[in-house]
Parts: C-alpha cells; structure tokens; sequence
C-alpha cells in the first residue's frame, strides 16, 4: 500500500515538473509592443445596460395591456427586456408579477417603441428591466389602448 501511494507521488511530481517546463518552453519572449505595432482597437459596446428610470424616458409608444375580462388581479409585472438598436422589443422574459397577466402584458410591451439608444453616435442594444403597473380598469373604461407617454417605473 505504502508502495502504492509512493509510486502515485512520484508520478504526480514528475508530470508536475514536466507541464512546468513544457509551459516555459511554450511562454512568449516578450509582451511588450512597440507603439507602431499597438492595433488601434476602439471597443464599441453591441449592448448595454440602462436603468428603469433612464429607458423610461426613452419610450416613444407605450401600448396598454389588453386587461382581460374575467381577472382581479393587480399588481407590477417587471420584465427584463432587450431592446434592439431601433428601438423595438427584441426580446422579453418575465421576472415577477401577476402571472396570469403575463400574455396580456408581453403582448402590449412587444408593441412599444424607444427612441434609439446611442453610443458614440451609434445605436446600440439596451439591457434593461420594464416595470408595468396593473390595475383593473374602471367599470366602462376599456384597456389596451395606445399612448405616447413614459414607461411607469420604479
């Protein structure tokens, strides 16, 4: 057994001692570059991360979620949304809320438009979490209608 386990570390520190002088071997000279060989690299961001707030000021069109008839339940849907570098929803995923008002609520937000986010000058994609406030609509007041106002946000 004792032999065993001799044989097992002899073996581990030789291929230890092996990897460490295949690594050196294989290491660069140098990483220093000349200033002439420096590749002008700008990085430019393909999306970013924006607050509530901040992508609330940026809706364009808001559309109202179609409140269906038959539930009573209130609350705030939040969504975590990526909108594309024209400004429509490219994507959603639901985070918290009211879960029988999920279709209602993502059907009306894939409708809402953002005024372009740009870095640099260009539009980027934004990351952001949309938060709707859902109430039941008044007795004879009808849902779903279309607005150019601000996002709700908390």
């Amino acid at each position: 057994m004792r032999f065993a386990l001799a044989v097992l570390v002899a073996l581990s520190v030789a291929s230890l001692a092996h990897a460490q002088a295949s690594a050196k071997v294989n290491a660069p000279q140098s990483c220093a570059w000349s200033s002439s060989e420096i590749p002008n690299i700008q990085p430019s961001p393909q999306r970013v991360i924006v607050a509530p707030a901040v992508a609330a000021t940026a809706l364009i069109h808001r559309i109202e979620p179609q409140y269906p008839a038959d539930a009573s339940l209130e609350g705030t849907m939040v969504l975590c949304a990526i909108i594309a570098k024209d400004g429509t929803i490219e994507s959603l995923a639901y985070v918290s809320g009211p879960a029988l008002l999920i279709k209602a609520v993502f059907d009306a937000v894939k409708g809402w438009q953002y005024k372009p986010t740009l870095v640099d000058g260009k539009p980027v994609e934004v990351e952001t979490k949309i938060f709707v406030d859902l109430k039941r609509p008044a007795k004879g007041k009808q849902s779903g209608s279309e607005t150019d106002t601000a996002a709700t946000t908390k």
